[in-house]
């Protein structure tokens, strides 16, 4: 099984991998276990640097997107084009207005909103134990028939509130489900972007 995160690698993998071979420059900034940021280059070399430290990272939990974004702000010389690459598990309102202060700075902005289907609906039956993919936690039990209604109406809720926000800013938003074929997304951005 494949998780948010191994899936977030492999498909901003393949974009330094594509855009690269389209002669445009690119670079990598990460929240992960080790915050890095790697200056945009034209190099396979340099591509190539970036799929190993996107190999060799690991999650960390909180997310610290909202500092990444904040010190990306500050990295970076001329505008840019920035794809965002996360399950948005943030404070909406904060993160939506970091997202604004990088379009606002001339950026061409895009997002990419990763999620399982199972974070939303929430299918487990009899008593679960949930455990944390980015942190090694676990202990926590419920019983998800008496969450599903209101955690399902909170996480829509979530989920529509980034991608009307991001919209009405002009921002292009893409939605994927983990469960799909990572070429799918790819396609669909690619085909949406010509």
């Amino acid at each position: 099984r494949v998780t948010k995160y191994e899936a977030q690698l492999l498909v901003v993998g393949v974009f330094l991998y594509l855009l690269n071979a389209q002669g445009d420059p690119v670079g990598l900034m990460m929240d992960g276990d080790k915050a890095l940021f790697l200056e945009p280059r034209k190099t396979s070399e340099g591509v190539a640097q970036m799929v190993f430290q996107l190999s060799s990272s690991k999650p960390s939990h909180p997310s610290s997107l909202l500092t990444s974004l904040s010190s990306l702000r500050n990295r970076l010389r001329k505008p840019s084009v920035i794809w965002i690459c996360s399950d948005f598990d943030n404070d909406p309102e904060l993160l939506l207005e970091k997202i604004k202060s990088c379009r606002n700075d001339g950026h061409d902005v895009r997002v990419l909103h990763f999620f399982h289907p199972h974070e939303r609906d929430m299918p487990w039956e009899g008593e679960c134990e949930f455990e944390d993919m980015e942190e090694a936690f676990s202990g926590i039990k419920v019983h998800p028939a008496d969450l599903r209604a209101q955690y399902h109406q909170e996480y829509l809720s979530h989920q529509k509130l980034i991608k009307s926000r991001l919209i009405q800013m002009g921002i292009p938003y893409y939605l994927y489900d983990i469960t799909q074929p990572v070429e799918q997304i790819v396609i669909d951005i690619f085909q949406s972007q010509s």
